[in-house]
């Protein structure tokens, strides 16, 4: 596995607009669909269902248990 951009190194200007930040984010990142998150590579991939990443996102969060 080659190297991959730290997400944690990213620098988002919040004064932007919305389009301009998901720009800098895409620029900066390179491969926005697989980076590293400190000690933890994240890679994104998509498959062929009918769910959505939102909901997805919600039936993980919901399975945990906040302390």
């Amino acid at each position: 596995m080659g190297y991959v951009k730290d997400i944690k190194d990213l620098k988002i200007d919040a004064s932007l607009g919305k389009e301009e930040r998901i720009l800098s984010y895409l620029e900066q990142m390179e491969n926005p669909y697989e980076y590293q998150d400190g000690n933890t590579r994240v890679r994104i991939r998509f498959s062929d269902t009918e769910k959505t990443l939102t909901d997805q996102l919600i039936s993980y969060a919901s399975e945990k248990t906040i302390i």
